[in-house]
């Protein structure tokens, strides 16, 4: 697993998906050497101080199915009750998706298709901005801070970037992970796409 992680990949999503395949054989191990074999996993995403998408969808995806399996649950109190308390993380989240379109006019359009896709009666109050989709730091402060909503808003908001990703049907193998890792930290099922 941790060599398969630190080797070079040509294929990320391919890799992604070999990885999870382990987790049956994961769980099999004690609490104490789980606890172990986690910090051996961030030590190698950390080395090379570059979190890929692969490597961001994996953490959100262990924490999913094996931290919980090992009884480690996150902490997420009920926040955001409505979208009003959360427009701008809805738009951030949405923007840096839109902004791996390849140009402006896209961008704009799968954002507004994104926005669409809400149960919000107003839809002017998500704004798209230029956001840089590649800095996963401020992708998982926003995607953290979404997670602590009620279960219905949280699939509304999956719902809407799915149709934002799919709008061309060409997502690409990042989007493809970032879905991954947006369906597991908001605790909702994967788009069957994800896993063709």
């Amino acid at each position: 697993f941790i060599a398969r992680l630190s080797s070079p990949s040509e294929n990320d999503l391919e890799t992604f998906r070999s990885l999870e395949s382990a987790y049956p054989q994961l769980r099999s191990m004690s609490p104490s050497a789980y606890r172990q074999f986690k910090t051996k996993v961030v030590k190698a995403m950390e080395e090379d101080e570059v979190i890929t998408p692969m490597e961001f969808a994996l953490q959100k995806s262990m924490s999913r199915t094996l931290d919980t399996a090992f009884g480690y649950q996150p902490d997420r109190p009920i926040r955001h009750r409505n979208f009003d308390t959360m427009i701008e993380s809805v738009s951030d989240l949405l923007s840096m998706l839109a902004m791996m379109e390849e140009t402006p006019e896209t961008r704009q359009a799968a954002f507004d298709l994104g926005v669409s896709n809400l149960n919000h009666s107003d839809t002017s109050a998500f704004t798209f901005r230029e956001i840089d989709s590649t800095n996963l730091i401020t992708f998982d402060q926003v995607l953290e801070d979404i997670a602590h909503a009620v279960p219905m808003c949280k699939a509304n908001i999956l719902y809407a970037c799915d149709a934002l990703i799919r709008m061309n049907e060409d997502a690409t193998p990042d989007q493809v992970l970032l879905m991954c890792a947006i369906a597991d930290t908001l605790d909702r099922p994967r788009p069957d796409w994800t896993e063709a």
